[in-house]
């Protein structure tokens, strides 16, 4: 098992990166939020951005993005997300498990959306040497993705913990 930290903000991810001189590595981004923007939209680094910088620094050269099923599996969320980045990802394909986009201004890097348990890396042919797993805890608050913020499920968890980290482990 690799490094494992635990930090408040994902942007600090980016830092580890740096420091650890992290090269072409593929990242599993477990998250409600996708953390990439329209790169004509990043002024400074934030929590919502700080993969495009990580990708700018050739720190990582894919993306997986893994969201709740449920937000796999309803056609309008997936609509919304395919519109929303279409001015910087070119939706290239899809199948029951997983859609695949490419970066408009690199068709070589390749961002996956996809779920915890479609989770294939053999298909995906990634080296395990450079995998980074970047997990943000509003995945377990955030069943579906248009509801941003953790506080739409006060009191409710919709995965549980044992059951991700079989998962992960698994993958």
């Amino acid at each position: 098992m690799g490094n494992i930290y635990k930090i408040e903000n994902h942007d600090e991810a980016l830092k580890i990166w740096r420091r650890k001189e992290i090269q072409n590595a593929v990242v599993i981004h477990v998250d409600s939020h996708i953390d990439f923007t329209d790169p004509d939209e990043c002024f400074y680094i934030t929590i919502a951005n700080y993969l495009n910088y990580a990708y700018d620094e050739g720190i990582i050269s894919s993306l997986i993005w893994v969201i709740p099923d449920e937000s796999f599996s309803d056609s309008s969320i997936m609509d919304d997300i395919v519109k929303e980045i279409s001015s910087f990802f070119r939706f290239t394909k899809k199948n029951k498990h997983k859609f695949c986009f490419e970066l408009i201004e690199n068709k070589d890097f390749i961002m996956y959306i996809t779920t915890l348990f479609n989770l294939d890396l053999e298909k995906i042919k990634v080296d395990r040497r450079a995998l980074l797993l970047d997990i943000d805890c509003d995945y377990y608050m955030n069943p579906k993705i248009q509801y941003t913020y953790s506080y739409c499920f006060p009191d409710n968890c919709w995965m549980k913990r044992d059951i991700f980290c079989k998962a992960i482990y698994d993958i």
